[in-house]
């Protein structure tokens, strides 16, 4: 099965397809892992507001950042400050196969965040 996102094809990852869960702390330093074993792979993120409107955060792997968003060099998202409306579903895929490799459903409160995922 593949998922189409605004025209871009994303393809399940081998090694399953389950979500993962990540509890942030609003105010906070969030860190989100990519698990891209293999950096020629590209990694990038995306965030899924809705099914037809997309976020692209990023464009290269060089600790350049876009607004609070940060892609660090292995693939990893870092979020500084967490807000509220980083709340949602975040895909980590491979630029290069557009494979993905990690899904992430992102939850923002007040609580203590849950580490590294």
């Amino acid at each position: 099965m593949y998922l189409l996102f605004k025209n871009i094809f994303l393809v399940p990852s081998r090694k399953g397809d389950q979500t993962k869960e990540e509890k942030l702390k609003e105010g906070g330093h969030g860190v989100i892992r990519c698990h891209a074993n293999d950096h020629s792979k590209s990694p990038k993120w995306k965030k899924i507001i809705s099914p037809n409107r997309i976020l692209h955060i990023g464009g290269s792997h060089d600790g350049t950042s876009m607004s609070h968003y940060n892609i660090l060099k292995n693939g990893d998202l870092v979020i500084v400050p967490v807000r509220l409306a980083d709340s949602g579903l975040y895909i980590c895929y491979s630029e290069t196969t557009n494979e993905v490799l990690r899904k992430v459903n992102v939850q923002v409160d007040e609580g203590t965040s849950t580490g590294l995922s």
